[in-house]
């Protein structure tokens, strides 16, 4: 059986094998990764964590050269999803091997990506792979029409609120103990509930009138006159 069938198809025996040997190899690195940031390990455990390292790597850089040798198109391969996802699960190990420099061994950090090789080998996550590859342009059409609304929603919030905002902030700044915002416009009800959580006085077309009279509500703490 040709190296290539075993590699890319799953139906065969020695496919699948292959499949459920890097599946397990994945979640064991990623144990080994995990037991890695315990305190005081013995040095004897980190002794065995580490060859236990080298060997996942290795099958992973053999694993991708593979992969790579029996591509048909080599530059596609390199730079697609999985491509990049295989290399950046051994590039760390081999930036920071034999390098006492603390900056590089941060690269080690990077081994938490290849928790994302576990999608090449599971078919639901492949084929919710492809939908979203299918379903990218209506993906990014929703997106920019909720970021559309989420800013909108942003501004109307500004701006029905702004001027109470403004004055509780004012209070607080200049040690007051109450304040009042007048409009001759109705206030939004959010912006009523700001000002009565921060005892502000908000006049509006409902009490102008009697703001004008010098009455003052009488939820504010004073009998209007």
């Amino acid at each position: 059986m040709h190296l290539k069938q075993i590699i890319e198809q799953t139906e065969t025996k020695s496919g699948r094998i292959l499949d459920l040997s890097i599946h397990a190899l994945i979640v064991l690195s990623l144990i080994v990764f995990s037991i890695e940031t315990l305190p005081e390990l013995s040095p004897a455990t980190r002794k065995i964590l580490r060859y236990i390292e080298v060997i996942s790597v290795a099958v992973f850089t053999a694993e991708y050269i593979a992969r790579l040798a029996v591509a048909d198109e080599k530059i596609k391969f390199i730079t697609s999803f999985f491509g990049v996802i295989d290399l950046l699960a051994i590039l760390p190990f081999y930036l920071s091997f034999g390098v006492d420099l603390r900056c590089v061994r941060a690269f080690r950090l990077l081994r938490l990506v290849r928790v994302l090789k576990l999608a090449r080998y599971n078919s639901a996550l492949c084929r919710f792979h492809r939908a979203l590859i299918i379903a990218k342009e209506e993906l990014i059409l929703f997106g920019a029409v909720s970021l559309i609304l989420l800013y909108l929603s942003a501004v109307g919030t500004y701006h029905f609120e702004n001027a109470v905002q403004e004055a509780v902030a004012g209070m607080s700044f200049y040690e007051c103990h109450r304040c009042a915002v007048v409009t001759n416009s109705r206030f939004p009800s959010s912006a009523v509930a700001l000002a009565e959580a921060n005892n502000c006085i908000c006049i509006g077309e409902e009490n102008f009138v009697d703001f004008i009279y010098g009455k003052v509500l009488p939820r504010y703490g004073r009998e209007a006159s």
